[in-house]
This record gives structure tokens, C-alpha cells and sequence, in this order.
């Protein structure tokens, strides 16, 4: 139609304007669809396992390091684990759900973390779990807990 409209002269644009148009056009509606579309489980997982590899080193602090001040500046701790735990990647719930889930649906990235056993579970099955705070008799902060096979997942 813009093209039956310049050969007409219609309107005031040469045919290369009129498949720009087009062009972006067609670019907004893909992008639109893309993001329309269900994000497999695959993607999640390399999404989370790109952030973990990545910011392993700067974002999160030794759990044996916890202090008020950490939060806001880091995305959490590694805690060693237990004789009966494996080692795991502690995440503020703000940070994971912001900065970490960021462009993801936070229940798909739950439900795929459930899925392949890489969360830990709090009370009642809750995606955050409570950690008692080193250098503190009885405080508690609840984290998402990643186990951190999630590296080699």
C-alpha cells in the first residue's frame, strides 16, 4: 500500500522511506511476539547459571563476613553448608527478584529451581529459607537458598 501510494504520489515519501518503515514495523511486532512467548526451562537455567558464574566472585560475600552493611551492595553470601548440606549461594529476595529474575516470571524461575532440586526450601515449603546471622545470638534473615550445583547444572 505505501508503495502503490508514493507511485501514485500521494504522499511525500520515496519508496526506500516506505520499506524503512516496514522494516521497523516488522521489528517492534517480532520483538513484541518474542516476548510474548514462554521461556523454557533451558533458558532459565543458562540465565541463572550465567549470573552465578559471573558474579560469584564480586557479588557474594562469605556468610562468615555477614554484616547490615553488605545489604544493598551485595547479591548475598556463600555459605559453606554443612556436614549434611552442600555448599550454597544465600540471595537477598530483593536482589534475586530484581536484579537476578530480571526479564524472567519469578514463579517459572522458582518452579524450574524446585524442579531440579537446586532450592532450599524454607518452613512450609516457602521459596526463602531463614539463616540464624553469624556474630548474633538469635537473628534470623530469610534468603533464597541456591544450591551450588546450579554452576555445573
Amino acid at each position: 500500500a505505501g508503495l502503490m501510494a508514493v507511485e501514485a504520489q500521494a504522499v511525500g515519501w520515496n519508496k526506500q522511506q516506505v520499506m524503512d518503515a516496514n522494516a521497523r514495523s516488522f521489528a517492534q511486532w517480532y520483538a513484541d511476539h518474542l516476548q510474548s512467548q514462554p521461556v523454557s526451562d533451558q533458558a532459565v537455567m543458562n540465565h541463572l547459571r550465567l549470573f552465578f558464574q559471573s558474579q560469584r566472585g564480586d557479588k557474594f560475600k562469605p556468610y562468615d563476613q555477614f554484616t547490615e552493611a553488605h545489604k544493598g551492595t551485595v547479591a548475598g553470601y556463600e555459605h559453606p553448608g554443612r556436614s549434611s548440606t552442600e555448599p550454597m549461594f544465600l540471595v537477598f529476595p530483593s536482589y534475586f527478584e530484581k536484579v537476578v529474575c530480571k526479564g524472567l516470571d519469578l514463579k517459572t524461575v522458582i518452579a524450574v529451581l524446585r524442579g531440579l532440586d537446586l532450592l532450599v526450601l524454607g518452613a512450609n515449603k516457602a521459596p526463602t529459607k531463614q539463616f540464624h546471622v553469624p556474630g548474633s545470638d538469635n537473628r534470623n534473615v530469610g534468603f533464597y537458598a541456591i544450591k551450588q550445583a546450579i554452576l555445573l547444572a
